[in-house]
């Protein structure tokens, strides 16, 4: 009867973990738009990072395109003017970190000039 219960904390453990790897990757993202203040930000566009590789024995993070025995990751960022483009001094930051398909996370926050 254990056997069934097991595989369940297992299954919720590895997905937890892997939720807590994207916000950390978004949280990584926001503190780099952070630093940079308002001017460092892009005006709008979207970015792609690569797939971020988690190598699930080493737990070591590389960027490539393809990650053969590990767990993969990409985190899109978008930037938006709010408000009015002349009046505005508002910038809309959202991170968004997907994986295993259709999994997802996502980070917004306001940046002022």
């Amino acid at each position: 009867a254990l056997g069934p219960l097991s595989a369940m904390v297992v299954r919720t453990n590895q997905v937890s973990g892997r939720k807590s790897v994207a916000v950390v990757l978004c949280q990584e993202r926001m503190e780099e738009y952070r630093r940079a203040g308002y001017n460092g930000i892009p005006a709008t566009g979207t970015s792609v990072t690569d797939y971020v590789a988690i190598n699930t024995a080493t737990n070591q993070m590389t960027v490539s395109s393809s990650n053969p025995g590990g767990l993969s990751y990409r985190r899109v960022t978008q930037v938006a003017t709010v408000g009015s483009p002349a009046a505005s001094h508002l910038k809309k930051v959202q991170v968004n970190v997907f994986w295993a398909g259709s999994l997802s996370v996502q980070l917004d926050t306001i940046v002022a000039q």
